[in-house]
């Protein structure tokens, strides 16, 4: 299972990959609702220490036989 991250964050018409939804909540729960909000930060090393945090935690979960699904996807 891929969790590649494109930054799409601001393209409501791509999908969002579970990661880099994950690294969002995560960063909400660390630090709140602070400003640069997800959505406006660059894609630089901020997002992507997120994002390794996210992945870890993703492939945690999936060594315990859990994962992530959206709510709307048909698979």
């Amino acid at each position: 299972m891929s969790h590649g991250c494109p930054p799409n964050a601001s393209r409501p018409d791509v999908p969002r990959s579970a990661q880099d939804v994950l690294a969002e909540v995560l960063r909400i729960e660390r630090c709140g609702m602070i400003r640069p909000l997800w959505r406006d930060l660059p894609d630089d090393d901020r997002k992507r220490a997120w994002r390794h945090r996210a992945a870890w935690l993703l492939k945690a979960l999936g060594r315990r036989g859990f994962a992530l699904h959206r709510e709307d996807d048909p698979s």
